[in-house]
């Protein structure tokens, strides 16, 4: 199977609800749009340090890691709001550093979001069921 990029948007959820409440405006709310690499052997959705710095996340300590290299620590974040072709769901992040892709969707968010791969397409598509 080759590789499958998908466009999500990720915004800070506090941020969302203070707009809701009139606290800031809509356009305040600190979001960003990017293509996301679909790593189904990753858990979460994984995001660069500079994104998690733009979109002002929580840190919420570190969560261990398995990769194709070595098993080691990763910093996890909350606070996500996370969209992928037009579905919506909260989400934890984790931190990564990879030159190639500045984010990896994981299996966890396609589930949540009634997501599944379509090997055939090589896409990502809503779940028929």
């Amino acid at each position: 199977m080759g590789k499958i990029i998908v466009p999500i948007k990720v915004e800070n959820a506090f941020d969302l609800e203070n707009a809701r409440l009139g606290n800031i405006k809509p356009s305040a709310v600190r979001k960003i749009e990017v293509e996301g690499l679909v790593d189904t052997g990753s858990e979460f959705l994984c995001l660069d340090p500079t994104i998690i710095e733009q979109l002002g996340l929580t840190p919420r300590g570190e969560a261990s890691i398995v990769t194709a290299n070595e098993k080691s620590k990763a910093k996890k974040f909350s606070n996500a709001w996370i969209t992928v072709l037009g579905r919506d769901c909260p989400g934890m992040v984790l931190e990564i550093h990879n030159p190639k892709y500045k984010a990896l969707v994981g299996y966890l968010i396609l589930e949540e979001l009634h997501l599944i791969i379509d090997p055939k397409a090589q896409k990502v598509i809503y779940d028929p069921k």
